[in-house]
């Protein structure tokens, strides 16, 4: 298609925009201003859908990016018809975007994102398919499977595809087939998924790990033949993705497997195989759960004393007693919540004699525990944690007040919406809203006006859905309030609440961004691809930073590091096989630094060392970030990546709750810092 068609195309979409003016500006001078209406979360009344006709193809895609960013679903229409750009890296972006947006997508887009799965280029159907996965309708797996199934290779099963999990990169190999297949995991199409990983003969048709990731999402019976092969395999990660996939089996199906794993060398493997046991409620597993518990790493003994939370075995009682003090808190913890599910007549007595734990972590897993025990006695117990020594604890406490006795936690949430740590009120918040008490009405309106000083939006945005739970005429009035709040993820809230509730021409406040266009322009010229070094007691890690990718999180991560607000921090979450997280002042994955930035995701995908932005919902990032274990397809999308682990990755590996950062030091781009 000719260029000049295409933006004849792109300008009668936005025709019917609202007219504007805008001043003649330099190539770079635009691309700034596509940032800094990013930051608004604004079209600017036309202005970035004009930029969708520019005749430099960096601006489309950077535009389309942008909208897409945004979400604001008028700019569904517009990033249609980029889907017929005549170059390949604007359609790519336009689909990509295509799925960031909000809500459904009109029934013609929809039809222009299905005419696109014709595109000549792959990596635009691919992100045409994983738009159609994020937006798609029930039909949607009915177009994505034949279509795959269409392009599958040519020549005998399996094809046995090896690639690097440890470097990202945009672009990655046969980038269709792998965002089908992630794309029909999110659709939960079982029946197409089987079609494309198994031959005819029921074998894996394919030895790719992520064909091997698509297998373990499904809990389906019929997965068991490549599932089984998964785990029985000489690759340790499809052993791990087997193991995984196994929990999803019946107990006849996956037993002999899962006991052979218990076994395995490799410790990802045997934290799977754990879970898996758990999961599957294997009673055979009890023996080797034992040993486990006995003489493994400290991960895999808590995940053993998960399973023991699952599977009676009156012989574990003593040896469950002997660690009840523990060195390790996290042992301490796991060992009470076993206890209580082995032998809850043992456990009560035994508490009756302890004092409390003095880790706030284990107390705060302790009221957990307490709320899905329930009854007198944990009422009792969590109504006195309420008001720990700890503010920390004090959330975890009120939430399960709430779980464990609906009927008389409504008195002691009331009373702490008036506390200082605005995580205190957002607990109590949320857990009136689910109770539905017409006594927390006035206290929450009452509170709403106390959380307008804090610098969390999270007490904001949790009274605004506790009002909501008593329908349209008690929340309106604050989420009108609500559309001019400090806090663009309010004021998001609070535009969808009252459209939802039939006022559609509800809208919220732009955010003024409060930076000048130089500053944008200069996140534009980077000098170098900077690097962070974070170091630990264990060792350093090297990251790359994508400064092209998600500059706005870059320099805040820079910014941070160089201020040494990382200095002293702690590794405070470790899920293995997951990812670590750090960078909360509190500790308890709550806290930051007292402002929120906005979302930046992109084409990068999180693999092995991918270093993430941590974020309760979008537009929430602060300071914590996060480093993955493995590939992590689900998060692709929906978090921002901006770096990756190109040296240490083994630190990361070993790294386990409470570990400290030393500190962050950022390469010059001229010189690395000093002792790496």
């Amino acid at each position: 298609m000719k260029l000049k068609n295409s933006l004849l195309t792109v300008a009668l979409v936005i025709g019917a925009c609202k007219t504007i003016e805008i001043a003649e500006l330099r190539h770079d001078e635009k691309l700034a201003r596509l940032m800094k209406l990013e930051d608004e979360r604004s079209l600017g009344a036309g202005e970035l859908l004009s930029r969708f006709s520019e005749y430099e193809p960096q601006l489309r895609r950077r535009a389309a990016l942008a909208a897409g960013r945004i979400g604001d679903s008028e700019a569904a229409s517009p990033l249609a018809a980029l889907l017929d750009d005549p170059e390949e890296t604007v359609r790519i972006t336009a689909a990509f975007a295509l799925g960031l947006l909000d809500g459904n997508l009109p029934l013609d887009v929809q039809a222009a994102l299905e005419s696109a799965l014709s595109d000549p280029s792959e990596e635009v159907r691919a992100r045409v398919i994983e738009a159609m996965g994020r937006k798609g309708t029930d039909a949607t797996e009915d177009t994505i499977g034949p279509h795959l199934l269409d392009s599958l290779p040519s020549g005998p099963a399996p094809h046995v595809w090896g690639e690097d999990i440890d470097s990202s990169s945009i672009r990655l190999p046969r980038p269709e087939l792998r965002l089908g297949l992630f794309a029909l995991s999110r659709l939960e199409s079982l029946r197409w998924t089987w079609n494309i990983l198994a031959t005819e003969e029921s074998h894996p048709r394919f030895l790719w790990w992520p064909a091997a990731w698509t297998a373990s999402r499904f809990e389906a019976e019929g997965m068991s033949p490549l599932l089984l092969h998964y785990a029985g395999s000489g690759d340790p990660y499809f052993r791990l993705l087997g193991a995984r996939g196994l929990a999803g089996l019946t107990p006849d199906q996956s037993r002999n497997a899962v006991l052979a794993l218990l076994d395995d060398p490799e410790q990802e493997v045997r934290v799977e195989a754990v879970r898996s046991v758990a999961s599957l409620r294997l009673i055979a597993a009890i023996p080797k759960l034992i040993d486990i518990w006995h003489g493994d790493s400290t991960d895999i003994q808590i995940e053993a004393l998960k399973a023991f939370c699952v599977l009676p075995d009156a012989g574990i009682v003593e040896s469950l007693i002997d660690r009840l003090h523990d060195p390790s808190p996290r042992i301490r913890a796991a060992v009470l919540r076993a206890l209580a599910f082995q032998d809850r007549e043992t456990f009560w007595f035994l508490l009756a004699g302890m004092d409390p734990d003095p880790n706030w972590m284990a107390r705060a897993d302790f009221a957990r525990l307490l709320g899905e025990l329930g009854g007198p006695r944990s009422l009792n117990l969590l109504r006195q944690m309420a008001s720990d020594r700890d503010f920390r604890v004090r959330p975890y406490a009120l939430r399960a007040l709430a779980q464990s006795d609906p009927e008389k936690a409504t008195p002691t949430l009331i009373e702490h919406l008036s506390a200082e740590d605005p995580f205190e009120r957002t607990a109590s918040a949320e857990g009136l809203g689910q109770l539905g008490s017409n006594d927390a009405i006035r206290p929450l309106v009452i509170a709403w006006d106390l959380s307008m000083k804090d610098k969390e939006p999270d007490a904001r945005l949790a009274i605004l859905s506790a009002l909501d739970a008593f329908g349209p005429e008690t929340v309106e009035p604050i989420a009108q309030r609500a559309l001019a709040d400090p806090s663009w993820p309010v004021r998001k809230r609070a535009q969808d609440i009252l459209r939802k509730s039939g006022r559609p021409e509800a809208r919220a406040a732009e955010v003024g961004s409060g930076r000048y266009l130089n500053e944008y322009l200069n996140l534009l010229r980077p000098e170098y691809t900077p690097h962070a070094y974070i170091r630990t007691e264990r060792g350093a890690i090297e990251v790359e930073l994508f400064i092209l990718d998600a500059p706005i999180t870059v320099e805040n991560f820079i910014r941070l590091a160089r201020e040494g607000f990382y200095d002293g921090l702690t590794f405070h979450q470790v899920m293995p096989n997951g990812y670590v997280q750090a960078g909360d002042p509190r500790g308890d994955g709550n806290g930051g630094p007292g402002y929120t930035i906005r979302s930046e995701v992109n084409l990068r995908s999180f693999l092995r060392g991918t270093l993430g932005m941590v974020s309760r919902q979008k537009d929430m990032g602060g300071s914590q970030f996060f480093i993955t274990h493995l590939p992590q397809p689900q998060l692709d999308g929906e978090y921002t990546a901006f770096g990756q682990v190109i040296s240490g990755m083994e630190i990361v590996d070993h790294l386990v709750p409470g570990d400290v950062i030393r500190e962050i030091a950022i390469w010059d781009g001229v010189t690395p810092p000093e002792d790496q």
